[in-house]
């Protein structure tokens, strides 16, 4: 990575401060001339990661019941009733975001056909503003 300020390269591994403000924080400070480097931020993709973080965490969470309940029922059931309780928590979740993309698109489609149906992002050209610099 480059530093915009000062044009020092600046090295992610050799600067283990550095690599986990700037990727926690969004923000990080060059190490040679102080500045301020913020990272960009793209929140669809934040959005996805959010998903794919709780996705994984109910798996970490199930996985740990594996082990507190595998002594009682077998750890061979425990990881399979477990497994499939996961794999129907992540269709749940798939199913809210896809619902979610769905309504975006649907809304989407709508303003587009407004815009459509009213001649163009600015509206119907034909009418004329009533105001008074047009007198």
């Amino acid at each position: 990575m480059q530093c915009p300020a000062c044009q020092a390269r600046i090295g992610l591994i050799g600067n283990p401060w550095f690599r986990v403000t700037y990727a926690l924080k969004k923000v990080g400070t060059c190490p040679h001339c102080q500045a301020a480097l913020h990272r960009s931020n793209y929140p669809t993709w934040a959005y996805f990661q959010d998903i794919l973080f709780a996705i994984f965490l109910i798996g970490a969470i199930f996985f740990l019941l594996v082990m507190v309940f595998g002594t009682v029922v077998g750890y061979q059931t425990a990881l399979v009733i477990c497994f499939w309780f996961w794999m129907i928590s992540a269709a749940v979740i798939g199913v809210i975001v896809s619902l979610n993309v769905l309504w975006a698109a649907a809304k989407w489609s709508a303003s587009i056909q407004a815009r459509l149906k009213k001649g163009g992002p600015r509206g119907d050209q034909s009418e004329k503003r009533d105001d008074h610099w047009s007198q």
